[in-house]
Order: structure tokens, then sequence, then C-alpha cells
């Protein structure tokens, strides 16, 4: 399965006519799904003529034949006519006879080849069935058997715009030059051969002869138009009249090289032209580009215009390994000598839209612009597409040219102009622009003429008044007059391109002596190197010194600052540093400039910088967090991510969007008579309409995340995707942003985009291409991209970690409405710190399979949503009632459905884990059995006892059913008298937790709690709440938080709640919801009642104490009296990756002796059984005395064992909570 973000789809260019967008077909590449005739490319193992370097000695049984590549030739040109071209493909030629014969005899038929490829690839295009493919691919000699792919099509005073006018009379060079001598082919949908954009006035026919159809039907052709192709026609060697019925292919001819007509002109007015039809239509079948390619090659073109593309693809992904796709016939006439300008396509404005072959480092990607007419305010096209694209290390699109309103040459009459728009009419441009400079200096091959149009572009492209980055408008407005002039160039070496290097972390493809400088994957620093050659034609020994434009906390610094231009070259390392935390995870876009001090009128060049500052190592700790997906049994609960291989995190932060719930349906989505044809009956497909919200009033435009999937268990569905732009609610082609068509079901696509001042509806499209097209679950999802304070996902970490270091991010989630069956969606962000842009955006999946709930405690007058299937009950609510509680009121509100309730009382629960509530006695005394479904029943006086009352939501409603329930004490007696102090449970002691009053002495108004217990791993943590001292009830709840520590400060993070009720003055029931789970315990004060005697006075210090000086760590003291007087010490500290930790020392109490010896312990999680706690030396902390006070408390731990880390603080300290007089 592969998406296919149309915005990474088929760029062909598609024209916009001046109203609009012109509409193509964007899809990915078809994929053969029945056993039925279709036409396949098959690929022999050796290399095609264009880059063929002799064989290998080693290859014994291969003749000792020439090289005929003019890497290995040193022509600045492969000649196919040459004496060793020509030697090779007969060679070849034989060697695909015996082939060709064996195949008929393996399959049982005859087989004649559609087209035949010598030059650009080696092998030919058949009609095959799926099984004889099989078996042809299984030949001896035979590289690879693939599906023909499909591709699709994407000048008034556009010329002056680019400066072409300065080099036509002569000003830029000081001779004047039009393209004479120079060929540029245009593969498209064929030529309006009797244009007067096409007459011969004035030019020379450089071949001295025609090609093509012209060959035996002169009268076709001129002296300008020299050749003329149709691979769409059945005639295999293409010898047809290429008849231009769309006109994309006039146009784009045109724009490039069309003589001067009225007021218009091609951009190479006097360059030869030959025409290749390689499209019938708005589609192009790869069969007929590959031969439109490969005779390309064979006719020595020098430019090749192809405003042609699809979805982005991997370049690489069959170069060298059997390519079967345009990039890797492109790669064979790059090395032939050609020159080849593609259009970036039309799907901007999102990010990732520069389709196929565009995306390919061997050839020229071309963005669109407009400009205000007096060539000042260039603009970029906002549909033109953008980087960054496979491969991340090269920078796409190249180049922008105009693409807005571009008349050129019609089909309905011999002088008829058409009006359009596109990347496909920006292509020509550059076409036309290199076809200027091969006829301006000849020497010039494809990296010369590649680095003078891109390194002299004009950084000038805005975008809402804002300067454009070079995945935008790449290295600039295309300017020919700087370009004619440029002094150095950048060379791609022999077999530069070859290796698959697309993988950003070890492919390499940064390191392609290309005139941009990219990286896919900087790791905190990485080197890049290029070499600068002396231009031909330029002067020796001029003087460049390097100077580099980028952000703040990024340096890029090159290895030499100054040097002359030579033909050995220079090279220079640049050494980028991207160890910004603000970086982390961020493209970061900038420039060098080597500045011209020649003073030979020569122009500065300028490389184009783009490099993504990877937060990871590595490819697999990348991969790890590609997308978490979850399968999860309950409503609420939590998972723990194993991470590594990330950047420093100095002050890590953990965030989430919250969990979005997804439009789900199944439908029966019947067949689709004409499959291929996608859009002629759409409302014969699925299709559903959804919204991304307007911008917020006044705000900032959110980022949202589109996410839509199908799945089937038993057809072949597609995913299709796009915005409602007329707002039809219908699907169109030009429409299209994104397609999934694999031979199976799972579909998905995902487009990221922002909101605008209204409401942008898209619509989802599914096609039932065969099968039976039932049980077809469709799911779309809209998330907005903030971090937001939501209980239904939350994330915890480490407040700091170290680069490359292991450690876990908690992840829990509480969704009462996802019930079994239902999917959410979020995305975890993670952050360096705080208000720093994400480090790491990670999706995140949940499925929920199981129908179990789990436990929640209710605190007193606050609901609890739940949501229940039909005949469904939540047996695990629950509710402790304080003893001096007269009147409880149980209720359920907000119900869509008829949702009754009953109540369960259970004297003396166990914990740590909750029980089911005992079954209905059908009392009706604690029963609220309506009709209404918002019920409510008061239970009070002797039908009242204290201890855990459940509260158990039933539904048989007939549906599914949601209500909110709640529990209040509306009546009560007198509070207990309930003490601070230290709380356990004797049953499970080894943790507890430290309750203390704050506020006004006598009176507090705030209730403080440490809750020190242990993690599922044994080792210890602790959790603080503070909130408002309890009412009446003596019911106290507060939030839960885990609090970490970066090195200076620290970070809270509500991770649930806790509740305590008074259950007597020294008694009470410890509640928590913490981390998608709940627990209990009842808990019992331990030691008080006295206090030792220092300087003759009362010590009443027991208590919690803190640092003034910094927050965010502090202790709780015990001093004990009587016969054997005690002091308990519990430092709260953080480890060595800032997360809470806690030491504990005591000791019989002596005032004159400061010091304890603090241990960590090991110990049980909270749901845990007890075990036996390990206690692991952690170094000392001590205390010092005043009179009736402590004045300096002090930690030097050294973790031990399973922790790692230290904490060194020697501070003055106060008490934060109220004193306990000796209690």
């Amino acid at each position: 399965m592969r998406a296919t973000p149309l915005m990474l789809a088929i760029a062909l260019g598609l024209g916009v006519s001046a109203s609009g967008t012109e509409a193509a077909t964007p899809s990915r590449d078809t994929v053969q799904k029945a056993d039925r005739l279709n036409t396949y490319i098959v690929v022999f193992e050796e290399p095609a003529a264009a880059r063929f370097r002799g064989f290998a000695a080693t290859e014994k049984s291969r003749p000792r034949l020439a090289a005929s590549s003019a890497a290995a030739t040193g022509k600045r040109k492969f000649d196919a006519r040459s004496p060793e071209a020509v030697a090779y493909v007969d060679y070849l030629s034989d060697l695909r006879r015996v082939r060709m014969n064996d195949a008929s005899v393996r399959i049982g038929r005859p087989l004649v080849p559609m087209f035949t490829y010598e030059h650009a690839m080696n092998g030919v295009a058949l009609k095959l069935t799926a099984a004889e493919a099989n078996v042809i691919a299984g030949m001896p000699g035979v590289k690879a058997v693939a599906p023909e792919f499909l591709r699709y099509l994407q000048t008034n005073i556009s010329p002056n715009w680019i400066k072409a006018d300065l080099v036509w009379n002569g000003t830029a060079t000081g001779t004047p030059n039009r393209g004479e001598g120079v060929i540029v082919g245009v593969i498209d949908s064929g030529i309006n051969r009797t244009h007067v954009s096409f007459a011969g006035t004035g030019v020379t026919n450089p071949l001295g002869s025609f090609r093509g159809f012209c060959i035996e039907s002169a009268f076709a052709c001129n002296s300008k138009l020299i050749g003329l192709y149709d691979f769409t026609s059945g005639v295999s060697n293409g010898f047809a009249d290429p008849v231009d019925t769309d006109g994309h292919g006039t146009h784009t001819a045109s724009t490039a090289a069309g003589a001067a007509f009225s007021i218009y002109s091609g951009v190479a007015p006097r360059a030869n032209v030959i025409a290749y039809k390689g499209c019938p239509g708005r589609t192009c079948t790869g069969s007929a580009l590959i031969a439109s390619i490969n005779q390309a090659v064979v006719d020595g073109v020098d430019v090749i215009n192809y405003s042609i593309g699809s979805g982005p693809e991997d370049p690489w992904q069959a170069v060298g390994v059997g390519g079967t796709d345009d990039s890797e016939a492109f790669l064979a006439a790059r090395e032939a000598g050609i020159v080849i300008a593609v259009s970036a396509g039309n799907d901007g404005p999102l990010e990732g839209t520069v389709g196929n072959p565009s995306n390919a480092p061997w050839v020229m990607s071309v963005a669109a612009g407009t400009h205000d007419g007096n060539g000042t305010g260039d603009r970029l096209a906002s549909f033109s597409g953008r980087g960054p694209v496979i491969a991340l290390g090269i920078i796409k699109p190249d180049i922008t040219a105009p693409g807005v309103g571009i008349i050129a040459a019609g089909i309905s009459g011999p002088s008829s102009t058409r009006v359009l728009s596109g990347t496909s009419m920006s292509a020509p441009h550059v076409a036309g622009a290199a076809a200027l400079l091969a006829s301006a200096n000849p020497a010039l091959g494809p990296d010369e003429i590649i680095s003078a149009l891109t390194l002299t572009a004009r950084a000038s492209i805005t975008e809402a008044n804002l300067a454009t980055n070079p995945h935008e408008s790449g290295a600039g407005s295309l300017d020919v007059s700087l370009a004619v002039k440029a002094g150095l160039y950048l060379d791609v070496p022999a077999n530069g391109f070859n290796a698959p290097r697309s993988n950003p972390y070890t492919g390499g493809a940064q390191n392609i002596n290309l005139p941009t400088i990219g990286h896919g994957a900087c790791f905190r620093s990485c080197v890049i190197t290029r070499s600068f050659k002396q231009m031909p034609g330029s002067p020796v020994g001029a003087n460049y010194t390097v100077q580099v434009s980028v952000p703040a906390g990024t340096t890029v610094t090159p290895s030499v600052t100054s040097f002359n231009s030579s033909a050995a070259g220079q090279a220079i390392n640049f050494t980028i540093n991207v160890d910004s935390p603000a970086a982390a995870g961020q493209w970061i876009y900038g420039s060098v400039t080597l500045v011209n001090n020649a003073g030979d009128g020569r122009p500065n060049l300028k490389l184009p910088l783009a490099i993504f500052a990877t937060p990871f190592s590595n490819e697999a700790a990348a991969n790890a967090l590609t997308a978490v997906t979850r399968t999860v049994s309950r409503e609420r609960d939590f998972f723990d991510l194993d991470v590594s291989g990330l950047v420093p995190l100095p002050s890590a932060r953990f965030a989430t969007t919250g969990l979005v719930t997804p439009t789900s349906t199944v439908e029966t989505i019947v067949v689709d008579a004409t499959p291929n044809e996608i859009y002629d009956n759409v409302n014969g497909n699925y299709i559903r309409l959804l919204t991304v919200p307007a911008t917020p009033g006044g705000g900032q435009p959110v980022r949202y995340r589109i996410r839509v999937s199908t799945a089937a268990p038993a057809a072949d569905i597609d995913l299709f995707v796009g915005r409602d732009f007329n707002g039809n609610g219908l699907p169109s082609a030009g429409e299209e942003q994104c397609n999934s068509r694999s031979s199976g079901s799972d579909e998905l696509c995902e487009l990221t985009l922002f909101s605008e001042p209204s409401p942008i509806q898209y619509w989802v499209m599914v096609q039932n291409y065969s099968g039976p097209g039932t049980n077809v679950r469709v799911d779309s999802v809209a998330v907005p991209l903030q971090a937001v304070d939501s209980p239904t996902l939350v994330a915890t970490g480490p407040g700091a970690v170290a680069e490359n270091a292991a450690f876990k991010i908690r992840v829990a989630y509480d969704d009462p409405s996802m019930v079994s069956g239902a999917q959410r969606f979020g995305y975890l962000f993670i952050k360096s710190g705080p208000g720093e842009n994400s480090t790491v955006l990670v999706p995140i999946t949940l499925t929920r399979t199981g129908a179990s709930f789990e436990p929640f405690a209710l605190a007193n007058g606050i609901g609890r949503a739940v949501t229940l299937p039909n005949a469904t009950k939540h047996e695990r609510l629950y509710f402790d009632v304080p003893p001096h509680a007269t009147s409880v009121q149980f209720s359920t509100s907000g119900s869509t459905g008829n949702v009754d309730f009953y109540v369960a009382r259970v004297a003396s629960p166990t914990g740590p884990t909750i029980a089911a509530a005992p079954a209905d006695a059908n009392n009706p005394v604690y029963r609220a059995f309506g009709a209404s479904g918002n019920e409510s029943l008061t239970v009070s006086g002797a039908n009242l006892q204290p201890g855990r009352w459940y509260v158990v939501p039933v539904n048989n409603s007939g549906g599914q059913a949601s209500a909110t329930v709640t529990a209040t004490v509306t009546a009560q007696g007198a509070r207990p008298g309930f003490l601070s102090g230290q709380y356990v449970n004797v049953a499970r002691d080894g943790h507890g937790i430290f309750v203390d009053f704050a506020g006004p002495q006598g009176a507090p108004d705030q209730w403080v709690t440490v809750w020190y217990t242990y993690l599922e791993d044994n080792t210890p943590t602790w959790y603080y709440s503070q909130g408002a001292a309890p009412t009446a009830s003596g019911i106290w709840k507060a939030e839960l938080f885990r609090v970490v520590w970066d090195g200076a400060s620290t970070h809270a993070v509500d991770v649930g709640d806790v509740i305590i009720t008074e259950t007597g003055t020294q008694s009470m029931t410890f509640n928590f919801n913490l981390d998608g789970k709940s627990g209990f315990e009842n808990m019992a004060r331990a030691g008080g009642g006295s206090c030792p005697q220092f300087n003759a006075q009362n010590l009443d210090v027991s208590g919690h104490w803190y640092s003034p000086s910094l927050a965010g760590f502090g202790y709780t003291y015990l001093a004990t009296g009587g016969a054997n007087p005690q002091e308990v010490l519990l430092p709260y500290v953080y480890d060595g990756k800032g997360f809470p930790r806690w030491l504990y020392g005591q000791k019989a109490f002596d005032a004159a002796i400061n010091t304890f010896n603090v241990q960590w312990f090991s110990g049980f999680s909270p749901l845990a059984p007890r075990v036996n706690l390990t206690g692991t030396a952690a170094g000392t902390a001590t205390r010092v005395l005043a009179t009736n006070n402590i004045t300096t408390m002090s930690v030097n731990s050294n973790f031990g064992g399973a922790l790692s880390g230290t904490w060194t603080q020697n501070r003055a300290v106060s008490e934060l909570s109220q004193r306990k007089n000796c209690q």
C-alpha cells in the first residue's frame, strides 16, 4: 500500500486555465489487478547504450565491446550513431531476439514487442497476463518485469521576466543568441505542426535531415521542426503524425522554443524542435513515454521538456536493480548529455507535492511563479508543487519559472494562442533557458547548464509577502542573463547518481555534488562536501569568497573561505551544526553564496540550503516512533513507550493533542464497472464529506492532519481524498489530493494543512475495484495538531534526556466513550523544552476490543461520564461514604438513553485493586430504574452506612447510551477532627502518604500531600498534590502531579487525582485515579503524639520543608519524642534523568548529629502485591536544628543499582506545612 498525496502525485504539470488549474487525473501508477492482457515493461540485465561503460574483464562470456556512454568516451554527448553505440545496440538486439523466442516458447504464444528500448533503457514493452509476466520475470537475463506506469499532463511577456531578451540581444554576453543549433525535444500530447510558432524561417537544421514521421513525409517538417513521433498510434517505431488534440504539447513546445509571432515568443526562438507524442490525452502510458525518451536519446536532442508526472516515488527504487519507469530512463538521458526540465506539479500549496520523476536529482524540477509586470514582484503560484519529497537529501523543486497566465501557441489555427497556468508552463521556460545556454556555449553539458541556471536564480520569490524557502521555490526565479555568465559549476562524476540514496540516514543523497545543499537527516552536526570547477569559457583564477546565511542557532562553517577557480576544482567541506534544541525536528533553511571578487562582471553564485535537523541518531530510532498502534481492552489504562536514539532533550516536554473520534462506518460498495476510469461515475462509489473547522476568530491558523483509512475482508478497495473546491460535494480529478490504490483493501491517506477563515470541505471517495465490496470499513478524522491539556491522552517522561539515552514515555488514556470496536486517534509531541517546536510528532492509534470497564473512584459531587453498549453495566464505579455522612444523593444526568442504576455497599473493602460490585439486590431503596434515563436516588438515615458504595449504571435501552454518574454527600454530622501526618497501610507498609495542612495556623485552608510509592519496575517515585481543604463532607480531592526536573526547574503534569475520605481522627480511605488506573487503601496515621526536646523546648517541626531559593524539591521530616525518640528524613529529589525519586533516612534522635545515611528502596507499585523492600545505599542527608526550627537541609546522593545520577543540594529551608502541636 502506498498513499499518494496528490501533492505527491503525478504532476504532468497539469496545465491550468486562466481561470483555474486545468484538471488532469493525478493518481498513482496503475496496478494490474486481473489476469487479463495488460502492458508490462520488461527490462533486461545489460545497461542501456547511453549508460554502457564496457563489460568487466570478469564477464568472460561477454564480447569485448567498446564503451558507448559519454561518461566513458569523454564526449560531451552520447552519440547513438557512433560505431561503439551501433555495435553495442546490435549485441542487445541479438540477445533480445533470443530472449523473446525463449519467452514465446515458455508462455506458449508468439510475442511481438509494442516497443523496444535500447538507448535510455534496455528492454521491451509487451502485452501479457499477470501469469505470463511472472513466467518471464524468472527467465535468465531478465532483470525486472513490472506493469507499465501512468503519467499525466501537468508565452507572452514571460521571456522578458526571466531576462531571456538580454541574451537574445547580446546585452548579457556581447553576442546575440536565440538558441541556434540546439535541439529541444518535447515529450507531450503532440504538436500543431502548422502553427507559425514552428515555422522554419531563419532557423537551420543542425542534423541536416529530418527524423521520425518526416523521414517519409518531409512536408510535415521544416528547418525548425525537424522531427515528429507518435508513440500512442500503435506504430512501434513512432513514425506517425503526432496530431495534438489536447493543446498541451503545442503550448509547451512553443513556450520553450517557439518562433516569435505577433508579440509572443518562445524562450529559445531559434532552437530546433522534435516532438514526441507520449500522451494521447491527459493520461500517458509508461510504454509510450519510455519509447519517447529512448528515441530522444537516439536523436541526440540537447534538452527535453517533460511537463508530465505522477505521484512521489523513490526515484532510485529501480535504478540499478531493474528500472521500469521514466526516472531510470531519464538517468540514461542525463548521462547521454541531455538536460531534462520537468514540471514540479500543481498540487500545492501542501508540502510534499513535487511528484515523480520531478523529484529525481538528475532532472530539473520547475516550480511555477508569477509577477506584477515589472519584474520585481516575483511570487510563487499557490498551486505550485512543494517539497520536501523523496529523497529528503535532495532539494526539490530546483528553480521557479513563469507559470501563471502564459500565452503560447494553440491548436485552433496556425496563429492561435491559448492562456494556460501550471508548472507545465514553467518547465518549458527552463528548457528554453537551457537551450540558450547550450547555444551560447556549446562546451556546456548538463552539469554546467543546471549549475548555471540554479546558482544564478534570483532569491526574490515571495508568497503572502513572505520570503519562500528552498522547498517552495528552489533556488529562486530563473534569470537567463545571469546564468549565461556563471563562472563556476558543480559536476556529478560518472556513476554519481547510481547507488540508491533515498534513505536519509544511510543513502547519502546529500553527498551528490549538486548546486544545492540538502540533508534529510542531520543529527546534531554533519558535513556536506561540494566541489566547484571553473565554467568552460570563464577566466581561470577568479577569486571567490564563501558567505553563509542561516538562522540563529545554526552554524555552517566552510573548510575554506576563499578560493580561486580552476579546471581541477575546489572542494569545500561545509560543517553544519544544528544542535540548538529549537532546531531539532525542523527544516533549517539558508544559503551559501560564492561572492565573485574578480571584477569581471560575472555574477555571485548562490546555493540554497535545506537541512532537516533530525532528532534521531539512526533509522531504527526513527522507525520506532513512526506510528504507535495499540489494541486496548478498556476505556482507560496506560502503556509505556521505550524510546532511545534521540537528540538531547535538555528540558524535555511531552504533550498530546488529546484523543479524537473518527467517523467510522461499514459500507457495502458495488464494484465499479469501469474501475480504471475513476471519475466517470463517482455516484456509484461511496462518498463522504469531511470538514476542517475555520480558524478561531482573531486566532492563528491551526495545523490539521487529515487521516482516512479503509479495510475490508475480501475486496480490492481504492481510496481517494480531495478538497471540494467547487463546493458541489462531489469528487473530481482536479480536486484530488491523495490516493491509495493497492491491490488489497487496507488503504491510507494522510494530508497536513492549515485552517482558513472559513471551514474547508474535503471529500472522501472509496471505490470497489473488484470483489464483493461488503463490510468495507471507512474511517476519517481531522486532528488539530495542537498540544492541549486533555485527560483523554496524557504523556509523561523524564525531565532531561542525554543524547541517545534510553528512556520511557508513559502514555495514559481515558475516554469513557471508547467502547469495544471503537478507534481513537491522537498525536504525541516530544519537545526539547517549553515553548519549543515539536522535536518529534508521534501518531497514536488506539483500537478497543474488550468490553470490561476499568475501575474509577468518584469524588464528592463530581460526575463521571460512562458509555454503555446495550445490555451492559459498569460495575466498578465507587464512592467512599464517610462515617459522619447522613445523606448521599446518587444520580445520572445527560443520558442519551434510558440509563438506570443501583447502588450497593461493601462495608470493609480490601485493596488495592477494585473488585466488581455486588449483584443488584432488587431493593427499591437502592435502585433508580425509571423511564427518563436521568435518575436520582437519595440514601439516608439507617439505610446509609459508611464504607464503599458502588454506583452501577445499567443500560437496557436497546442501543448504546451515555450518561454522567455522580455521588454527592448532601447532609452530614461533625467531622472527626482529622490530624495531619504520615499515613500508611500497615498491611502494605513500605509506602504511604504525608498529609500536611497549610495556610493560617489553626485554620488551614489548604492540604498538601506527598505520596511516596513505586513504579511498575519497583523503583521509587513520588506524586504531589495540593488543594483547598475539604468542606463539611470530610472528603478531599486534588489533582495528582508527576513532577520532573531539568537541572534548573521543575515541570508538573496532571496524571490523575487523589481522594481522601476522613474515617476518623487518625484514619482515612485513600483512593487514586492514576495513569488510567484506580486503586484504594485503608490508611492509618503512623507516629506522632509527642515531640523530642531541643534547647529545653518541644521541637515541633515535623512536616514538609522546602528551599525558598530553589523550588521543586523538598523534604518530609518527622521527629517523635518519648522513651525512644526517633527522627526520619525523606528527601524528595530527582535522578539523572530528572525523574522524581525519594530517599529514606532514619536514626535515633540526637540533635548533635545532623547526618542521616539515606537509601532508595525497591518496592511495589500501587496496584501490585506487596513485596519485601530492598534498600540501596544512596549517600547522606542532613538537617541543622535551631530552637523549634530547622534552618538548613542538604542531600548528597549518588544513586546506584537500577538508578543513576546524583543529587546534591545544601540550602536554607522553610516549613510549608503547619505545626502539628506535637500531636
